[in-house]
């Protein structure tokens, strides 16, 4: 299919245009709400009687705790009840949850807020595997595809910057709970949009907290007969690499992105918005990441790319946790926003390469949708340790600035266990071993491991092979 020919099922341009946007949303608003909340948090903070400072990671914890526990389980809800009814139920969702944290200026409870902020996360949950299953099902395996998936996947940076942004000009100048309560306006609108404008059916397919549901989640999934997670996947070479190091590494980054904050506010005393502007270049790195890693793909090896990503969210938080406080900005403060988005925009994508090339066909949803699972249970798991150790050091007789170092250099041994299994997967991946892959009915042999770095994804469709970038693939 050319690049310039509209799939059948739009209308017009204008059409498609509404239909892709309404389904970006779902990526924009799930990195806006943790945005929203981490930037402008010593506003809220005492707003909602939180005066313990080692309480404070769990308004962002709660919620990527939910969007990684709930992900599996809506995407399956969508495969069977439809993926444009769960569109629609998550942005309400997302709606109804946006409104209530908003009430905690009333309510004034730090576990009532914690409480909603994990309902919230719900939202997102639902809407991401939806949204992308959506998009799937819309584009036949062409250009056009790989152009609005890339689209989908840019909105992530902008988003988290958007999220801060807006919270902290309501913060300053109006009041926080406004911001919140914006946002559920702004998701009832999506909903009302996904029902009308898709009614015309063009798709409707039919820390030690986290330890605990993680155990508790793994104990159902032996006992049940069909489970989300088939512990046949776990036999897959290199699958379980790739998740540790997606877990060591963002759970580092959301060690970075915490404290990267608090560095600026508490130690600096610097305000929210002008927070925002100095983490604002991660947009333009970002951006400059994604075009970088479509080029390297097909010339080095995916798995040295993973490596590569681990040691930028090393240098990450080692810019922060050896910051001097009357540094100038530009020294390491911007450098680390320069760097860091990198280690997230090759990891991401590395993985779904090397996924995609080694998991069977009949579980590469799951293993994707795993793979996402990975990411916010970890940034949960790496707030929890990073938090402790704060705490632990605090108590100790350190100052909130020897803390921060101290949760800092938690996350740089995270990250170093990272490079550890990166290396150590690097090696075993040199070796050539023959993979199975099922397509349609019959079985076929998928290329080793290293043979994934030759070529960008190529994707049979009616006997047609199209090639387009893996920065589009999710």
């Amino acid at each position: 299919m050319p690049f310039r020919e509209r799939p059948s099922c739009f209308r017009n341009f204008s059409h498609e245009i509404l239909y892709v946007s309404v389904i970006s949303c779902a990526q924009l608003l799930t990195q806006a709400v943790l945005g929203n909340v981490l930037v402008p948090l010593h506003i809220i903070g005492p707003a909602i009687n939180i005066n313990d400072n080692n309480k404070l990671p769990w308004t962002l914890a709660a919620y990527s705790l939910t969007v990684g526990i709930f992900i599996l389980i809506t995407g399956r809800l969508g495969d069977v009840f439809g993926h444009k009814l769960l569109l629609i139920i998550g942005y309400i969702i997302l709606a109804v949850f946006s409104l209530l944290p908003g009430m905690a200026a009333y309510v004034k409870d730090d576990i009532y807020f914690d409480v909603m902020r994990a309902l919230q996360g719900i939202g997102p949950a639902t809407l991401l595997p939806n949204a992308v299953a959506l998009l799937a099902r819309a584009y036949p395996n062409c250009k056009r595809k790989s152009f609005v998936f890339s689209m989908f996947g840019a909105t992530a940076p902008i988003a988290f910057i958007m999220g801060a942004l807006f919270r902290s000009i309501f913060a300053e100048l109006v009041w926080w709970p406004w911001a919140q309560w914006v946002l559920a306006i702004f998701c009832v609108i999506l909903a009302i949009l996904a029902f009308f404008r898709y009614s015309n059916g063009i798709i409707t397919s039919g820390s030690s907290r986290s330890v605990l549901v993680i155990g508790v989640f793994a104990l159902i999934e032996m006992k049940t007969e069909e489970p989300i997670m088939p512990p046949s996947i776990w036999t897959v070479a290199g699958f379980p690499g790739v998740l540790a190091c997606i877990a060591l590494g963002w759970s580092s980054f959301g060690v970075f992105m915490y404290y990267v904050v608090q560095m600026l506010q508490v130690i600096r005393g610097v305000s929210p918005l002008l927070t925002t502007a100095m983490l604002s270049p991660i947009i333009l790195s970002g951006r400059a990441a994604t075009i970088l890693v479509s080029l390297l793909y097909g010339r080095v090896p995916a798995h040295y790319l993973l490596l590569a990503s681990m040691c930028f969210f090393c240098i990450g938080n080692t810019l922060i946790a050896t910051l001097p406080i009357d540094q100038t900005y530009w020294a390491q403060v911007f450098v680390s926003t320069l760097l860091t988005p990198f280690g997230m925009d090759i990891s991401f994508p590395a993985a779904s390469l090397i996924v995609s090339n080694t998991v069977p066909i009949k579980q590469q949803g799951v293993a994707a949708s795993m793979v996402n699972t990975v990411i916010n249970w970890s940034i949960s798991l790496g707030l929890g340790i990073a938090g402790t150790v704060e705490s632990e050091m605090i108590k100790k007789g350190m100052s909130t600035l020897e803390g921060y170092r101290c949760a800092l250099y938690a996350g740089i041994g995270l990250t170093g266990m990272g490079i550890i299994v990166a290396l150590v997967f690097c090696l075993t991946a040199s070796k050539p071993s023959p993979l199975k892959q099922e397509q349609s009915s019959d079985v076929t042999a998928a290329p080793a491991i290293s043979s994934i770095v030759t070529s960008a994804p190529v994707i049979k469709d009616n006997e047609a092979i199209i090639e387009f970038p893996m920065t589009c693939r999710l």
